[in-house]
């Protein structure tokens, strides 16, 4: 037990130092508000680490901050994934993970490959004929619709898949009711600052309500839970309406860790937070070449021979769409990542005062483990 737990320990960290890379490689590619899942993509990721040999792996290893030739590697993914379906027991939660490998009939997978992945991250395997895009995508699209309730209608279009010989998906589905809901009654359009001069009129919840709290290096910090505090959300708002892109530039692993090891419960602080929906779709080819995964989107240097015995494939596109929800009782919220291969003046009060009325960063983290599963910035609620 101390080997898996050392393991996951060391994934976990991993996990939330690519979270970071990850979304610095975003902010600068994609303006405006942000959202994704680390865990989803680092999880589709860890499958396709299980089949790369050689400097296709190591490129993988550095990328994703952890060693994916490692066996504890894949061992700490199969027991944060038991963790996060224990919890999903939980009163006020449900939360699923699910992974899929669509194989074309004419590809030869290697048994010891898939006995892998039926073994780490308990994929389900299905066959399909990708000489049939039409038929391929529905099954593929159907999948995904099943695997986030919905909330994601696709990932896949017909010219993507076309010509591939295998696509692997990843999905992670979240809802959770807060520990203390807002009252619906209570939410009414107030003032969000998109700058210092420049404010609009968003719909804001509003309560007074026992939470974890930090002042820190010029930071608000506020962690509001769901259900009966297995899963939160945690917002990092800048003291200063001009304050956020310094927040965003400076944050890194060590000071996240030392932010969030920084809170504190509090019986009551005021919470003043922006109803808000996001929707993304990214195309995470160009980020992760930067981050230093290069050889495994070349067709003449990729070894994924770990998969199929032979240097035949490569991959052609990794692509991750994301749906949040934020409202009075709580949050809903998916990801899905596929990887194809082809060939303002208040009262005085005696209790802190937490208004999100200017942009922040926020995630959701499964506490047990310390996971970040979602990753996001609000620079304007409006937008989806």
């Amino acid at each position: 037990m101390l080997e898996i737990a050392e393991s996951l320990k060391e994934l976990i960290r991993g996990n939330t130092a690519f979270a970071l890379d990850l979304y610095h490689r975003l902010r600068k590619a994609y303006p405006g508000n942000l959202f994704f899942s680390p865990f989803s993509v680092s999880s589709c990721l860890g499958m396709v680490s299980l089949g790369a040999k050689g400097d296709t792996a190591s490129q993988m290893t550095r990328c994703l901050r952890f060693d994916g030739e490692k066996e504890d590697t894949h061992v700490g993914f199969a027991t944060l994934h038991e963790k996060l379906r224990a919890d999903n027991n939980r009163a006020q939660i449900d939360v699923r993970v699910a992974n899929q490998l669509w194989p074309d009939k004419r590809l030869y997978v290697l048994p010891e490959f898939l006995d892998r992945l039926g073994r780490y991250y308990q994929s389900a395997i299905q066959e399909i004929e990708f000489s049939n895009p039409q038929k391929a995508c529905e099954l593929i699209n159907d999948w995904v619709r099943q695997a986030t309730n919905t909330l994601i209608s696709g990932i896949v279009g017909e010219e993507e898949v076309r010509d591939a010989l295998l696509v692997l998906a990843n999905a992670i589905y979240f809802k959770g009711k807060w520990s203390t809901p807002f009252e619906k009654e209570m939410t009414e359009d107030g003032p969000f600052h998109l700058a210092p001069r420049q404010v609009i009129q968003v719909p804001m919840m509003s309560q007074v309500a026992a939470a974890w709290y930090a002042k820190k290096r010029g930071l608000q910090i506020l962690e509001k839970w769901y259900g009966e505090g297995e899963f939160s959300m945690v917002i990092l708002l800048p003291e200063q309406l001009d304050g956020f892109n310094l927040l965003e530039t400076s944050l890194n692993l060590e000071d996240l860790e030392s932010l969030l090891a920084g809170l504190q419960p509090v019986e009551e602080i005021e919470i003043t937070l922006p109803k808000f929906r996001l929707a993304s779709h990214y195309e995470l080819n160009g980020p992760l070449m930067e981050m230093g995964m290069v050889d495994a989107f070349n067709a003449k240097a990729a070894d994924f021979s770990g998969m199929t015995g032979g240097r035949d494939l490569a991959v052609s596109q990794v692509i991750h769409k994301a749906v949040i929800e934020v409202e009075e009782e709580g949050t809903e919220a998916a990801a899905i990542t596929s990887i194809m291969f082809l060939g303002c003046e208040k009262e005085i009060r005696q209790f802190p005062i937490f208004h999100a009325d200017h942009p922040f960063v926020f995630l959701i983290r499964h506490n047990p483990s310390r996971t970040i599963l979602f990753v996001g910035r609000v620079l304007d609620p409006r937008q989806v």
